[in-house]
Formats: C-alpha cells, sequence, structure tokens
C-alpha cells in the first residue's frame, strides 16, 4: 500500500509538470497522433510521461537511447490504452532497445516435425513477466509506413495486453471471453485457408500471433480491415475503445 501511495504521488508530481514541447513536436510527427482530438491526446501524452519516466529503457548493441527512442515508442504502445482501463503496462518494467534485428538462442523453430537447435533473428518479443524487446531500425520502418497494417510496436505491446492474465492464448479480456475466443477461431481459420488480404499471414500461427496481428491491423489499416472483416473489426473497436476507420 505504501508503494501504491508513492508511485500515485510521483506521478501527480510528474504530470503536473508541463508536457516537454521537443517530446510535443516528436509527437506531431507521428502520423496518427495530429487526427486526434484534443482530449485523446491529452489522455495519450498523459501515458506517454509516466511509461518514459517509470519504464527502465535499455539501449543495447551499441545504440544510445535518446527521447526520440523513447517518446516515439512510448506513443504507440499508448495509442493501445488510452482509451479503455489500463495499468500503464504494469509487469513491463523494462524496454529495450536494439539498433537492428536481436538474436534468441531459446526460439527455434519446427519445421517438418523437426526442432532446429538454433536460436531466432528477431525483430520484438513481449514477455508475460519481463521486457519488451524491440528493433529500432524496424520501429522505424513501422512508423514511416503508417498504412501498411504492420508495426512491430504494436504487435509487442498488443502481446503483454494478451499475457495481462498470465497467458498469450489471443484472449486479453475476461468478459465475453467465449464468444471472443471463437470469433477469433473463425478469423484465424479463414486466415489460414489465404482469405483476405489485409492481415498478415503470421497470424494463422496461433491465436496469440493471430490477436498481435489483428491488432496491427485495426489501428494501420482500418478501413480495410472493416471492409474485410467487419466482425473481427467490431470486436476490436470495443476492445480498445476506437474507431480507426474513421466512422
Amino acid at each position: 500500500m505504501i508503494f501504491g501511495w508513492l508511485r500515485r504521488r510521483r506521478r501527480r508530481k510528474l504530470l503536473a509538470e508541463p508536457f516537454p514541447s521537443d517530446w510535443e513536436a516528436l509527437l506531431e510527427k507521428q502520423v496518427f497522433y495530429p487526427r486526434l482530438c484534443a482530449s485523446d491526446r491529452a489522455a495519450l501524452r498523459v501515458i506517454v510521461r509516466v511509461l518514459v519516466a517509470e519504464k527502465l529503457w535499455t539501449a543495447c548493441g551499441g545504440l544510445s537511447m535518446t527521447d526520440a527512442i523513447r517518446v516515439s515508442i512510448a506513443a504507440h504502445a499508448a495509442r493501445l490504452i488510452f482509451k479503455r482501463p489500463h495499468d500503464f503496462y504494469d509487469g513491463t518494467d523494462e524496454i529495450l532497445v536494439y539498433p537492428g534485428k536481436f538474436y534468441d538462442p531459446s526460439e527455434r523453430e519446427e519445421r517438418g516435425g523437426f526442432v532446429s537447435e538454433e536460436g531466432e533473428t528477431l525483430v520484438g518479443q513481449a514477455h508475460a513477466s519481463g521486457p519488451v524487446i524491440l528493433s529500432w531500425d524496424e520501429t522505424r520502418r513501422s512508423l514511416a509506413r503508417s498504412r501498411d497494417g504492420s508495426n512491430v510496436v504494436l504487435h509487442e505491446f498488443a502481446h503483454r495486453l494478451d499475457m495481462a492474465d498470465g497467458w498469450a492464448d489471443g484472449v486479453p479480456v475476461s468478459a465475453g471471453a467465449d464468444a471472443w475466443h471463437a470469433l477469433m477461431e473463425r478469423e484465424r481459420k479463414r486466415l489460414a485457408r489465404g482469405v483476405g488480404k489485409v492481415l498478415d499471414p503470421y497470424g494463422a500461427d496461433d491465436p496469440a500471433e493471430f490477436f498481435a496481428v489483428a491488432t496491427e491491423a485495426f489501428f494501420e489499416a482500418g478501413g480495410g480491415l472493416k471492409r474485410e472483416r467487419p466482425e473481427l473489426y467490431d470486436a476490436l473497436m470495443k476492445f480498445y475503445g476506437q474507431d480507426t476507420a474513421g466512422g
């Protein structure tokens, strides 16, 4: 209880300070931010301030950590939660950023029934009780291609929302979990059959990846997702509290 009180006190003090003007300039460079109304911008800025201040931001592989990196990543992580109840991604204490792809020896691929003993080179990774890891090169590419349905930051932080209950199962909600799971499984099987063009085929791998891929498409290609998969779009719109297709 004492820790919670101290954290709330620190946050009040932090949020009472003016939002840094150079951070505002960084947000204005994000394609989605200028389209938000004033109240939504304010809500997003609160989350950005807290994420930058409270998470441990670690540069790896020779990268130099900057405000541009912190604010850009925090802004896109905030996109997922600024319109819904949230805990500032409690449980994710650290965000690791590599300059490019990074190697994880624990990630092994299965092909033809055989499991490779070699690790995998990744551009992003999220842990249920651990850090979110991102490639800055891939992050910058994601931010530059704002309408292609792909965004590594959204993908990995969607995993964190999914994992909030301790399970990476593609069901980040408690109310209506059965109906949610049934819908996601129908849509995932359609993707596995090659139906549609908006969703990355990678989402057919498993329920957790489907939710992360669907989240990317919802925020980065909302109009296309709504036309192609209206039921899926409506479910994500209710979950995130946003109409990314523009009404």
